[in-house]
């Protein structure tokens, strides 16, 4: 996933950032097979029985979804089998364990994500657009099989902490967005919001 992410992106920025209208589809094999196919190369390396019997790959994923770990976790004040814990279980480890500014930075930066991908779509800005979209769904896709899956989960975050340098990025790109808008506002905002981020760092 983060092979995929580093050379998708690294390709929508050597392509510029307007979408040429015949070259759409062939840009997006690229952003998206390449990357793809590299991975598929690295696994094979690293795990060359799929290259024996390619069913294996799907057999470890169904193996991950019905995991019968057999302990419980620590939810809500309650101890909850791994295989019957609700939906709601990594997001709120998320909220827990991260940091509050980043955890409310990176809330803001989802709708902000969708609106400016949305924008960039219809300007024609391709590096703004395909670059959101392989963030969000760096950030979105695992976690979501996993909850839509009901796989069994345990050890609070520690299977999707590579997550988080995406969730980070964009969450770095919503704050640029954010420090541009307040340019039009006069100098007495810009300085008591900086002033409550050092508050707010002084004491974390």
């Amino acid at each position: 996933a983060g092979l995929m992410l580093l050379v998708g992106m690294a390709m929508v920025s050597e392509n510029g950032s307007r979408f040429p209208g015949n070259l759409v589809r062939i840009s997006w094999i690229r952003i998206v097979g390449i990357p793809l196919a590299i991975a598929f190369l690295l696994m094979i390396v690293f795990w060359p029985a799929v290259l024996h019997d390619p069913n294996v790959l799907f057999q470890s994923l169904e193996s991950a979804r019905h995991h019968l770990w057999g302990n419980t976790v620590l939810l809500n004040g309650l101890y909850v089998k791994g295989e019957e814990l609700p939906w709601s279980y990594l997001p709120a480890y998320f909220s827990i364990t991260l940091p509050e500014f980043f955890v409310l930075v990176f809330s803001l930066a989802i709708p902000w994500g969708i609106h400016a991908m949305i924008k960039g779509w219809m300007d024609s800005n391709r590096l703004l657009t395909q670059g959101l979209i392989l963030l969000f769904v760096s950030i979105f896709f695992t976690p979501l099989y996993a909850i839509v899956n009901h796989t069994t989960l345990y050890d609070g975050t520690r299977h999707f902490l590579f997550i988080i340098p995406p969730m980070a990025v964009l969450g770095g790109m919503a704050l640029t967005a954010f420090s541009h808008f307040l340019t039009r506002f006069s100098g007495g905002i810009r300085y008591a919001l900086a002033g409550m981020v050092v508050i707010y760092f002084s004491f974390h």
